[in-house]
């Protein structure tokens, strides 16, 4: 499911994004991401070959494989304990929350396998308190800062799992999961200072009772109707889990309920809550709505066997949008009828500017005779297709982001679909 037509839609804005930003170099790519992005590097640097390809296919074929292996690992760690974990395992193959961002071009796949991976690194180490197992954890978490921010919130909780011991073996596993943090301040954290105050993710809206749920909730299923009665019964399903196993109990904590915690206050302050934020915790959801199937098949087995049967038709519904993403479909049709009518000399003119990315992959890569040139309009970004100049301008517009035409005759009847509209006017040459 995660590889499943992979290239049947074109890639998202976001994913146009991550692939014009991986086509600078490592120099360029810094300085770039510093004003235009709220994100660390690595993700970015992974895919460059592949954005280079010019291929959507290869842009996310990394997510496909590192998503895989978030899944092998995880089912690795529920392979002895028994019915549970066969359920949460078979959860998370299907789940189309860890689908969707398995098989996109953006760094939360990376995020997915991080938080496995720091997960069963902590059952490990709370079993055998071994340094073997704090360096898998620090590993990762140092993957985890150069990905994405929320890899700071997963370290501070991930901290506590030591509690206030005081032997070796505690302070071993502090330094472990306070170095990767130490790292990430000195190379990143000038650059990350200035990210701020540029503001890129000013869009996500602050931290509320909803948003909330939704996130939680959203490993389970996308449908926000559902999102408290699915957070009501993740919440009964950790109390289960948490009272079977004391050592899985601590991980759920410092894993996922104080990381969570901590990303609900910074949202209500900042801009940092939203549902794939949360995707090195994505795991946990499903492992607490296991665990209260479990206990219901194995007490009421009539009544696990309709619980189990409806949580298969909630999940199997979000799979379908996970495999599917429907949510593409009007970024096919715009490319497809812009590809079918722009000519070799024609401007595109671009409003609002950052939609840019997605008429650079689809146009100057993948058709790789494009360069940019001053735009036409005020507020646009223009690029013209090699050859001799017609003087047509095509108006690539967000419906909230109209603008009045370059010139007074029109070249072609406007074009609309879902949020998007397409319009071409004369200019001169």
């Amino acid at each position: 499911m995660r590889s499943w037509r992979l290239g049947a839609h074109s890639l998202s804005f976001d994913e146009t994004f991550t692939a014009m930003a991986a086509r600078r170099t490592p120099g360029a790519l810094f300085a770039f991401l510093r004003v235009h992005d709220a994100h660390p590097p690595l993700d970015y640097l992974l895919r460059m070959p592949f954005a280079t390809a010019g291929s959507d296919v290869l842009l996310r074929l990394p997510s496909v494989v590192i998503s895989s292996a978030a899944l092998a690992i995880f089912a690795f760690w529920m392979r002895d304990r028994g019915r549970m974990g066969v359920i949460a395992a078979a959860l998370f193959a299907v789940s189309g929350f860890e689908i969707f961002y398995g098989r996109e071009a953006r760094m939360y796949a990376l995020m997915e396998l991080v938080g496995v991976v720091v997960a069963v690194g902590t059952d490990r180490w709370l079993r055998s308190r071994r340094p073997e197992a704090a360096m898998v954890v620090s590993a990762a978490l140092l993957v985890g800062v150069f990905t994405h921010v929320s890899a700071l919130v997963l370290a501070a909780g991930v901290f506590w799992a030591a509690g206030v011991a005081r032997e070796r073996s505690a302070w071993i596993w502090r330094v472990g999961v306070t170095a990767p943090v130490v790292v990430w301040a000195g190379l990143w954290g000038p650059t990350f200072v200035d990210q701020v105050r540029a503001s890129p993710a000013s869009w996500i809206p602050r931290t509320t009772l909803d948003s909330l749920l939704q996130s939680v909730a959203q490993p389970v299923s996308f449908s926000a109707a559902l999102a408290a009665l699915i957070v009501l019964a993740v919440a009964g399903g950790a109390v289960v889990a948490g009272r079977r196993d004391r050592r899985l109990a601590t991980v759920g904590i410092v894993c996922w309920v104080v990381p969570v915690a901590l990303t609900a206050v910074i949202g209500r302050f900042g801009t940092f809550l939203q549902p794939r934020t949360l995707a090195f915790a994505a795991w946990a959801p499903l492992l607490a709505i296991a665990a209260v199937l479990d206990v219901l098949l194995h007490r009421r087995r009539l009544a696990g066997i309709a619980a189990t049967a409806l949580v298969a038709a909630i999940v199997v519904g979000s799979t379908v949008q996970g495999v599917e993403r429907p949510g593409l479909d009007a970024v096919d049709t715009t490319i497809a009828h812009l590809t079918s009518v722009v000519r070799p000399g024609d401007v595109l003119a671009i409003s609002p500017a950052w939609m840019r990315s997605l008429i650079e992959w689809n146009v100057e890569v993948r058709r790789g005779a494009a360069r940019a040139v001053r735009p036409p309009l005020a507020g646009t970004s223009a690029l013209v297709l090699d050859g001799t100049r017609t003087g047509r301008v095509w108006l690539i517009e967000s419906d909230g982001d109209l603008r009045s035409a370059v010139g007074d005759a029109s070249c072609a009847r406007p074009w609309r679909d879902g949020s998007t509209r397409i319009r071409c006017v004369r200019a001169e040459p």
